[in-house]
């Protein structure tokens, strides 16, 4: 049964004439097409809006064309994707999967966009999706930080990544210049040192950037239209000095200068040593430091003290704990236990408890934290004030008077909290109750 039919509405655009198509069911009016062989009768597949469909492109499965989008060639759009805003796609191209083909857009030539794939904006699209598999020859090898410099630092905290970008220029068979994904880069890429030794376990690889990413700098600029990119990010735990970082491949030679064929596996490496000439020598220094050790005139605590005119003439201490100015540290997150009770007092007249808050570190003058603090099941006190007052990990002291002597007995317990720099360099500190329901932090 046809979903569609063709109406008597027609223009004339680029030399064809178009129908305008509406739902059989619903009379919905839809786009334009030049035949029924442009759309096809099964799935959902449909052209929407002013969208415009003709010579023996397809849309077919349950793929929607919209907007003002063009399809045209011999250009098939599949599956579930969609063609909408300005877009084009027009030659052999194919879009199937759950891509999106958007804005000013065009996608030609013998591109193949697959699975959850976004074009949009300018982005034109001409050839489809290369694999290693394609290479032939590699003509350009170099590595960089992903900010463009040749020097960088990295701490062997396990944390710290580097961004390292590796540039190809790579010909197929026939000698023309193919262009591979990131990923595709990703997986075949080795490092090693100027002698051409692999690093094995010395640097873990990740094709993604952790929280301690720095420099985090993507430089976009460096992908012209002839060059691939690989992004790799590197963090160690094994301690160098200053560390000159190379890169290689391998690939299978198909063809060679000659134009004969041949089934050769062919190395490039940027290594000055054992390069066997493919590529020019080129590194990166990376200077790996020792994860970092703190001392204790590396943490500054803020105190505000709050009294309250309540029934239990008590007394609020809020405790900001942060990297002092003289640590040149900048603080990116703190770990604790939370809402954990660490100190639980009797002495004399007054009972005093302290507590984890939570591990936000940036100033929030408007949120509300409540503590409760359990006086061993009798009574629990709650207590709710603002929180993170300024930055730094908070910790909450709270002492109460009473009108009677208490027989003096004390639990004193101790806190673990750990502060991470930028960096992922480690502060370790151990909060102890003093008398007076005061707290120390020490660095351990």
């Amino acid at each position: 049964m046809k979903k569609y039919s063709i109406t008597e509405e027609s223009i004339t655009h680029n030399g064809f004439v178009l129908w305008r198509i509406q739902r059989i069911a619903t009379q919905e009016k839809g786009g334009w097409i030049q035949s029924e062989k442009n759309l096809s009768q099964l799935g959902e597949a449909w052209v929407a809006d002013n969208a415009k469909v003709y010579g023996e492109a397809c849309v077919s499965d349950d793929a929607c064309v919209s907007g003002n989008a063009e399809i045209f060639g011999s250009t098939q759009v599949r599956g579930a994707s969609q063609v909408y805003g300005e877009a084009k796609v027009y030659e052999e191209a194919i879009v199937e999967g759950s891509a999106h083909v958007y804005e000013q857009a065009e996608v030609c030539g013998m591109a193949f966009i697959k699975g959850d794939s976004i074009i949009g904006s300018n982005q034109r699209i001409v050839e489809r999706e290369h694999t290693w598999e394609d290479i032939n020859s590699i003509e350009s090898l170099k590595i960089v930080f992903s900010g463009g410099q040749r020097e960088e630092k990295l701490y062997s905290n396990g944390r710290h990544q580097v961004g390292i970008h590796v540039n190809l220029i790579a010909k197929d068979k026939e000698g023309k210049i193919i262009i591979l994904s990131e990923d595709e880069v990703f997986k075949h890429m080795e490092f090693v040192n100027v002698v051409n030794k692999p690093y094995g376990k010395d640097f873990k690889v990740s094709a993604e950037p952790g929280e301690y990413a720095l420099p985090l700098v993507r430089n976009t600029g460096e992908k012209a239209s002839k060059v691939s990119l690989g992004v790799f990010y590197l963090s160690t735990t094994k301690d160098f000095v200053n560390e000159n970082v190379c890169v290689r491949c391998v690939v299978n030679q198909k063809v060679n200068d000659f134009g004969q064929p041949v089934n050769n596996k062919v190395e490039y490496t940027t290594a000055k040593e054992n390069n066997n000439g493919n590529v020019t020598p080129n590194y990166i220094v990376l200077s790996v430091l020792h994860q970092r050790i703190f001392r204790d005139e590396d943490i500054y605590v803020q105190k505000i003290e709050l009294k309250k005119a309540d029934n239990y003439n008590s007394i609020l201490t809020k405790y900001y704990v942060q990297f002092s100015n003289t640590a040149m540290a900048t603080l990116h997150h703190a770990e604790c236990k939370e809402d954990f009770l660490f100190h639980f007092t009797y002495d004399g007249n007054y009972r005093a408890y302290a507590t984890t808050t939570d591990s936000r570190i940036k100033a929030n003058f408007t949120a509300k934290y409540t503590a409760y603090f359990d006086a061993k099941g009798k009574k629990t006190y709650v207590v709710t004030s603002t929180n993170h007052d300024m930055p730094g990990l908070c910790v909450w002291t709270y002492r109460i008077w009473h009108g009677r002597l208490l027989k003096k007995k004390k639990n004193n317990e101790l806190m673990l909290i750990s502060l991470f720099d930028i960096y992922g360099n480690e502060a370790k500190v151990v909060v102890k109750a003093l008398n007076d329901a005061k707290l120390s932090f020490r660095i351990t």
